[in-house]
């Protein structure tokens, strides 16, 4: 077999060379550039419409972009009456409040300039939901790896840099969603977060994300969250190939006490009917402690999953923490 020819943006994989990637792309949408590239110019307009959220029919006359102006990715100026702000992710998410700065700085520099102020987060590694949702309330619209591989699926040319980055998105779209085709044991990084996207559309996922601690940390996913009794709550959380039952305890209590009584609430509901939930390796003691797990054959199989098998299975577990804590009421 051929062997693949090197692609540069295997190697430029940082944030800093997807922004210029981009603001390349987005200055192909100026009009001057029309007779350069017919091609890559129509691409660049349909790009810049995708960003901004406008129509086909959205008229494109004139181009400004930039980068790094007060910390933001890439701006640029759109006609005389649009400003478009593009956070760029690759696989790192928001922080501190940096949304809310990019807005302020935008809406003190062009109020009384231009009327027609876009926001545009664009993420083409995984995102949970939870986390789109609130970056939707700061007025981003979100634009995913599979946004713009559709766009860019539309282009007919040969451009070495644009057909490169395409094949570069589209090498990650087949590891994200290599958990379809391959067991769990052969799942990577990427495939987890593939993993986690598609359980969101089965089960009521709160948030997943990397989570540290000092053995290298894992990719989890939590959800279902119940009191169960005063300052204490159970919930379900998956650490890749393991799921969890854990509580979560901010009273004064010995934590090993509520650990050992919440465990042993659980273990009397679920010995006959759930032989696969068991006592972890250890006991933590802290504010979140796991007092069940289920190894990841059971939850898995050996072979391809089952989503209808293992959304079935999750129910059931939602409903014995139901059981166990004596309440249908989900914590706020």
């Amino acid at each position: 077999m051929k062997k693949k020819a090197p692609n540069i943006f295997s190697f430029a994989t940082s944030e800093l060379s997807q922004d210029a990637m981009f603001a390349w792309l987005i200055s192909w949408s100026a009009p001057e550039y029309a007779e350069a590239d017919p091609e890559l110019h129509r691409i660049g307009q349909s790009f810049v419409r995708l960003l901004a959220g406008k129509n086909p029919d959205f008229k494109i006359v004139s181009v400004d972009v930039g980068r790094q102006w007060e910390n933001i990715d890439i701006w640029a100026e759109i006609n005389d009456n649009t400003f478009l702000v593009v956070e760029d992710k690759t696989g790192t998410s928001i922080h501190d409040d940096q949304l809310e700065r990019y807005k302020a700085s935008v809406e003190k520099e062009y109020t009384g300039k231009r009327t027609d102020l876009c926001y545009a987060y664009v993420k083409t590694a995984e995102e949970s939901g939870s986390v789109l949702k609130s970056i939707e309330q700061y007025g981003f619209r979100t634009i995913n790896r599979t946004d713009i591989l559709k766009c860019l699926e539309e282009y007919k040319g040969s451009d070495s840099i644009l057909v490169s980055y395409r094949e570069h998105l589209r090498e990650i779209d087949a590891r994200v969603n290599s958990f379809r085709s391959r067991p769990e044991k052969e799942w990577g990084w990427d495939a987890w977060q593939g993993f986690y996207k598609e359980l969101e559309s089965r089960v009521d996922i709160d948030s997943w994300s990397y989570v540290a601690n000092p053995a290298g940390g894992f990719l989890g996913a939590w959800w279902h969250f119940v009191k169960v009794e005063e300052d204490c709550t159970m919930y379900l959380q998956f650490e890749q190939g393991k799921l969890c039952f854990k509580i979560s305890y901010e009273g004064e209590e010995n934590f090993s006490e509520v650990r050992y009584r919440n465990y042993s609430k659980l273990m009397a509901l679920a010995k006959d009917q759930y032989p696969e939930i068991r006592r972890p390796n250890r006991f933590g003691v802290g504010t979140y402690m796991t007092i069940a797990a289920v190894d990841e054959v059971s939850i898995f199989g050996g072979g391809l999953v089952n989503f209808a098998e293992l959304t079935y299975k999750l129910q059931q577990y939602e409903k014995l923490i139901d059981e166990c804590c004596n309440s249908k009421v989900r914590k706020e």
